[in-house]
């Protein structure tokens, strides 16, 4: 399993692990009492998670990278941790299109008369879709998936690697038949576009749901930030139209998982790295173990 760490635009792939990563999320909540005699749970409205990762007879040079970041010679952080088994990169409330927060939480839109909402009218996996809604006159056109935290612009991403955006998409209202287009913009660390790619158009049915895809596509040079984002093309709207959309996802596919198949998705972690356990069992090689825990 490859892992990434690292301040954006400056992410390195660490040694693999060994296996069986304790991986421990944890929803925070507090059980109360009701003056009915009922019980209720309150949850905070994210997950935090913890990682502790080792490795046996690492080299000088491997001991001394993750080193670096444990003893704060990469920035103090906090980092952002991709740790190569999270299969989608959005946030809860994206993946699940609405369905965590009943809201439009992590996307956006601009264009003149254009709205985003949480529907449960009509839902493929549900229980809500995104409803993005247009006029007839449609000056923007564009809905853009929002970064993870308000300090990063989009996804923290790795140069040469691939990512791959997908979703299930359905037009409803007076004009349901338009044509969307998955893409990924890719940002620099100014949060300026460095390159756009677009997958193939789909023409929505109010009777069916469609894949809107942009398969996998190679991080460029220069990228720090991927911004996921789907356009309708202005030109097939002729009356107000709604375009649903269910089972988003943003993966980085593998030979083993080619990332086609929706999974629920944590977000990528900001972490900090506040334990390390350090043995030598011989002169020239390194046993170590790292506690890797998400702040908020």
């Amino acid at each position: 399993m490859t892992v990434y760490i690292g301040r954006p635009g400056a992410m390195v792939a660490l040694r693999s692990p060994r296996a069986n990563i304790p991986a421990k999320v944890v929803r925070p909540a507090r059980i109360r009492e009701t003056l009915g005699g009922g019980r209720a749970v309150d949850y905070a409205p994210g997950v935090l998670r913890t990682w502790e990762l080792s490795w046996g007879a690492l080299s000088h040079d491997d001991q001394a990278l993750i080193m670096e970041f444990w003893a704060g010679h990469r920035g103090p952080g906090p980092y952002a941790f991709l740790d190569g088994a999270e299969r989608n990169l959005l946030t809860r409330n994206q993946s699940a299109t609405t369905s965590v927060y009943n809201d439009t939480s992590g996307f956006s839109t601009a264009g003149a008369g254009e709205t985003i909402a949480s529907s449960s009218t009509t839902v493929e996996r549900g229980p809500r879709v995104l409803a993005w809604s247009l006029p007839a006159s449609v000056t923007g056109g564009i809905l853009t998936l929002n970064g993870p935290n308000l300090d990063w612009p989009g996804i923290p991403c790795v140069p040469g690697q691939s990512y791959r955006l997908q979703a299930r998409v359905r037009g409803s209202g007076p004009d349901g038949v338009v044509d969307v287009t998955a893409k990924l913009r890719w940002l620099n660390a100014a949060g300026a576009q460095v390159q756009l790619d677009a997958g193939s158009a789909v023409t929505t049915s109010t009777s069916a749901w469609a894949d809107c895809v942009k398969a996998s596509t190679v991080c460029p040079a220069g990228g720090v930030y991927l911004q996921p984002r789907f356009d309708v093309a202005a030109g097939t709207v002729s009356a107000a139209a709604t375009v649903l959309i269910d089972r988003l996802m943003v993966s980085m596919p593998t030979a083993l998982d080619p990332g086609t198949t929706w999974v629920p998705g944590l977000g990528v972690a900001r972490v900090s790295l506040p334990q390390l356990d350090h043995e030598l069992p011989r002169i020239d090689r390194h046993n170590l173990k790292i506690t890797v825990t998400e702040v908020a």
